[in-house]
């Protein structure tokens, strides 16, 4: 009996150790990516505002077949934006609401 006591707890003591290293690794990894597509976002950002700098008089920004692309990384940039600013809401949130409960 006392053998199978310590079995199944070696076995649940395991499992918990195992678990704990897959989430811990699964938030790290998490915390990486969500670094990389702040990172892509600015870079789209700056991207877009040199593109403005160059054509402050509006020339390429007019023309149909360039046009269109300033017209795709503008709303390419708002979906990025809408994405992370939510993401970063949501994070937030829940860090206030652990740190007060």
């Amino acid at each position: 009996m006392i053998i199978i006591l310590v079995l199944l707890l070696g076995l649940f003591v395991s499992t918990t150790i195992i678990l704990g290293y897959i989430t811990y690794n699964s938030q790290y990894k998490v915390d990486i990516y969500e670094s990389w597509i702040v990172e892509f976002r600015d870079d789209i950002n700056d991207v877009y505002n040199q593109m403005k700098i160059i054509d402050d008089r509006q020339i390429f920004e007019k023309d149909d077949e360039v046009g269109s692309i300033f017209t795709q990384l503008y709303f390419i940039i708002q979906k990025l934006n809408q994405r992370t600013d939510s993401n970063v809401k949501i994070k937030n949130q829940e860090i206030e609401e652990n740190q007060q409960g």
